[in-house]
């Protein structure tokens, strides 16, 4: 080896290289990703050198598996499929019609039941393809899809218990911090607000946990009369299987806020309350989706924009509403209320399944246990942030409100809309600035003292940021282009991920269908497929 610039010459020849490859930018290191990025909030403690090379391919990227499937898991494999193959042969001639099971029904794998009949020719043929298979799989060692130094790197992070690496709030990226600071803020941003949550000792989380299950079981039995069978059956199958029955705290860095905050996370997946708020996130979508104000997506937005083509828009302006902290704000004894005299009253829900759908509310907003690292805390007001029927409850609450707001400011509201706690509308002005200027304040005036939620609106304008779309109102229609916040590092799954070819595909299909979608002037669409492209 020849001794460059910097080489020492005390050195061997590897750790020479090594220093080099590491003096190295990141595009040189790694050709197969452009712009390799993370968010670093560390402040005391520096991260590993050339960390970016490995973070800034998502956290979605999987490296290879160090060795190929062995026969063992070949055999596990071989037996779902051949499962799955019995099944579908068992059920071939079975009539579908009049069936009350739908591609939507909750569903929990029985893997009690064996499918598998005595019929000889349907056995011959899965021996023989077991036979024929399992001779082309042997374990052997893999090639990495990581360079030698990420590998490094990903060994270095996971034995490491000063860093941890987590995600950020609107999909903007990985987000690395000190371990110290990260468990400070989870303490002192939510934990340890005394209004929201309060710690429990293992004994008492223990004792209320059982008492939970005990709740939840007494819940199957009271409704069980109006519940369907199939959903009363996947509740009973969800509640069996449960092996871990606390849900688990994390938070997500809000790195677009100055300076950064945290969003509070409950991951209930799997836990005592999973099957519960799946079903009854089911119940509600139906009636929120009847609401006045609702809105499911941009896609929707645009579509509903796309029909006032034509109207004189020079006397109307854009806004855009957000609630600060909407989840922890909401009051539960007055939403309990409100949701259940509108449920009482309104057709969009059959009476019958009103006390199921408050009780099951009740369940899940109220008996929020969960485990931060080895601590246990109960969650006593507030949205159950992580729950499935979270963003639906908060949804229902304020569109409930909403109805009467509309009714209230009609004729100078031509269109409003909210996505959860993001909220959208098209202000008609008042010949009379002074009226105008009144009705405006009085608008927003209104909504803040609406459960003393606190509200932050934009000025009415001609343009308007919402959601991941950008509006710029015209003479007789509005303009629309993609919006992306300033910290987005657009970090897509690289292609040399172990991924399937059809998420590659769809990653790929989903961008420029959502390109060509939303986006309005042909020059803006040439624009955003290049920088999609690069």
């Amino acid at each position: 080896m020849r001794y460059g610039l910097y080489a020492n010459p005390k050195l061997s020849h590897r750790v020479n290289l090594r220093n080099h490859v590491l003096s190295l930018p990141i595009s040189t290191l790694d050709s197969r990703i452009s712009n390799a990025a993370c968010h670093n909030l560390c402040t005391t403690l520096t991260p590993p050198r050339l960390l970016k090379s490995l973070l800034g391919l998502g956290l979605k990227f999987c490296p290879h598996p160090q060795y190929t499937t062995s026969t063992t898991r070949l055999s596990q494999a071989l037996l779902r499929f051949e499962t799955d193959f019995w099944t579908k042969v068992l059920f071939a001639d079975v009539p579908t019609g009049g069936s009350d099971w739908s591609p939507k029904q909750l569903y929990v794998r029985n893997d009690v039941w064996n499918p598998k009949q005595d019929v000889l020719a349907l056995k011959a043929r899965t021996d023989a393809f077991r036979k024929q298979l399992t001779p082309c799989f042997y374990s052997r060692k893999a090639p990495s899809n990581l360079t030698r130094i990420q590998q490094r790197l990903l060994i270095t992070l996971r034995h490491n218990p000063d860093f941890i690496v987590l995600n950020s709030d609107k999909n903007l990226g990985p987000v690395i911090i000190e371990r110290e600071t990260y468990v400070r803020r989870c303490l002192l941003d939510h934990l340890l607000v005394p209004r929201t949550y309060e710690h429990l000792s293992f004994e008492a989380a223990e004792v209320f946990t059982l008492e939970t299950k005990d709740l939840l079981q007494s819940f199957l039995r009271d409704h069980k009369a109006y519940i369907s069978d199939l959903d009363l059956k996947y509740l009973e199958r969800t509640l069996a299987m449960v092996t871990d029955k606390y849900a688990y705290f994390y938070a997500l860095a809000k790195v677009h806020k100055s300076p950064w905050k945290t969003r509070p996370i409950v991951s209930v997946s799997g836990s005592l309350l999973f099957g519960l708020g799946k079903w009854l996130d089911q119940q509600l979508q139906p009636i929120i989706r009847q609401l006045p104000t609702y809105l499911p997506s941009s896609f929707q937005l645009k579509t509903d924009l796309d029909k006032m083509a034509g109207t004189d828009f020079s006397r109307m302006s854009l806004f855009t509403g957000d609630v600060v902290a909407m989840y922890p704000s909401i009051s539960l004894p007055d939403a309990f209320q409100r949701i259940h005299d509108f449920l009482r009253q309104s057709p969009l829900c059959p009476g019958d399944l009103v006390p199921p759908i408050m009780d099951a509310l009740t369940l899940i907003m109220k008996r929020n246990c969960f485990r931060f690292g080895d601590t246990y805390w109960l969650q006593k007001d507030g949205t159950a942030m992580g729950t499935p029927p979270a963003p639906s409850f908060a949804t229902l609450y304020y569109g409930i409100f909403e109805i009467d707001l509309l009714e209230q400011f009609r004729p100078s509201l031509r269109y409003l809309r909210r996505y959860i706690d993001d909220q959208f509308g098209i202000w008609i002005h008042d010949p009379d600035p002074t009226i105008d200027r009144q009705r405006w304040e009085a608008f927003q005036q209104c909504q803040q003292e609406y459960c003393s939620l606190d509200w932050e609106f934009s000025k009415l304008s001609k343009t308007a940021n919402f959601l991941d779309l950008t509006l710029d109102v015209d003479s007789f229609h509005i303009n629309f282009k993609l919006y992306e916040k300033p910290l987005n590092l657009h970090l897509y799954i690289p292609p040399n991920s172990a991924h399937t070819p059809s998420v590659r595909t769809g990653l790929v299909n989903g961008g420029v269908f959502r390109i060509l979608k939303l986006t309005t002037k042909d020059r803006d669409k040439t624009r955003s497929l290049s920088k999609f492209h690069s």
